[in-house]
């Protein structure tokens, strides 16, 4: 192609300014590979995969270092380090303590995905224990200014939303039980009463209405109203999920209160 001589400079800049909007374009595409963390729990045993999203010829030409950290109670602890050039790792971390905690994955010193969970491991049988004065247990726990009552029908449709999501796993359906259900209302009010929103001493609520177990556990949550909505949003988290969806418990309590500020405060109690 022939140009005049006037116009030969300009095209040349328009092809390097080109070539270096490729190259700019090529090295946007060329994205920095990054680790996908999948965590689940059952009785104090926390598995997990560590999946890395890259292109696998590219990522095997050299080894890796491929790292899953646990944090809790602000302390940061190594579970297991990988020097690797596979895209797919598991791991296996055991917990002897009840409570939730974070799991982070970093490659090559990068922290590229945390998932937090709430593990649960399960207590030794709890013994029967036989009070000098038997007599029965009082489950109305009330409510008081300036608390206020949930909806009436907000356990009950809560209840079938469970049951409707345990359906579909082949599970039996939950049966409210009175003690389970005054340790869960108890705790719900506890946090609407203090603003505190925590597990805190619901073992001890819980054995203190007669509930022996020998299996527990409990989810919380609070602002979200709408009991159907709730399920939804525990069902997304693999810890609650699994509490939900324990296929040996058989009962399940469901307690609510509304604070001050019109904001909802939920627990509930599972147990076998």
């Amino acid at each position: 192609m022939f140009l005049p001589i006037r116009y030969r400079k300009n095209f040349l800049v328009l092809l390097l300014l080109s070539a270096g909007i490729t190259l700019i374009a090529a090295s946007i595409s060329e994205a920095q590979p990054r680790v996908r963390l999948r965590i689940r729990q059952s009785e104090g045993i926390v598995r997990g995969t560590l999946r890395v999203i890259a292109n696998e010829d590219r990522f095997a030409r050299r080894r890796h270092k491929l790292s899953i950290n646990r944090v809790a109670a602000g302390r940061l602890q190594t579970v297991r380090t990988f020097r690797t050039r596979k895209t797919l790792k598991s791991f296996k971390d055991y917990v002897p303590d009840r409570g939730i905690y974070s799991y982070e994955a970093s490659l090559d010193g990068r922290v590229s995905d945390s998932v937090s969970i709430l593990v649960d491991p399960t207590p030794d049988p709890v013994p029967t224990i036989a009070l000098p004065n038997p007599g029965p247990v009082n489950f109305l726990v009330p409510i008081v200014a300036p608390l206020s009552e949930c909806p009436t029908d907000f356990v009950t449709r809560h209840l079938a939303c469970i049951n409707s999501a345990r359906t579909r796993e082949g599970l039996a359906p939950y049966e409210l039980h009175p003690a389970l259900t005054a340790a869960a209302r108890t705790h719900a009010i506890l946090m609407a009463q203090t603003g505190v929103f925590e597990h805190g001493s619901w073992l001890q609520e819980t054995l203190d209405f007669g509930f022996t177990g020998p299996h527990f556990s409990q989810n919380i949550w609070y602002y979200i109203s709408d009991p159907c909505a709730a399920v939804d949003a525990l069902l997304t988290s693999p810890g609650h999920r699994a509490n939900l969806l324990n296929p040996t418990d058989r009962h399940v309590g469901i307690g609510c209160a509304i604070d001050a500020n019109g904001k909802l405060w939920a627990a509930e109690n599972m147990g076998s």
